[in-house]
């Protein structure tokens, strides 16, 4: 159990799942959009939720614009030293 809580939680500090709450408010999100996986499944169908989940998360993640000043240092490094 203290692994998938882990492992919930590790999706959760990721920058997109942090765009994800910031855009979409709970009371707005519809049944296809991402939602963290009931720690009350098998071993099995909590791995499939959770990949999902993190799979689904990434449609939020930030978009390189060197622009940005809150852009992550490690991105911005990146879409410079391209």
């Amino acid at each position: 159990m203290d692994s998938r809580i882990r492992q919930i939680e590790l999706g959760k500090s990721t920058p997109a799942y942090q765009n994800y709450i910031k855009r979409i408010p709970k009371e707005k999100r519809r049944s296809f959009m991402p939602k963290t996986p009931d720690m009350n499944l098998s071993r099995r169908g909590f791995t499939k939720k959770l990949r999902e989940w993190r799979r689904a998360l990434h449609y939020y993640d930030p978009k390189a614009d060197p622009e940005d000043p809150n852009q992550p240092k490690e991105l911005e490094d990146e879409y410079i030293n391209k």
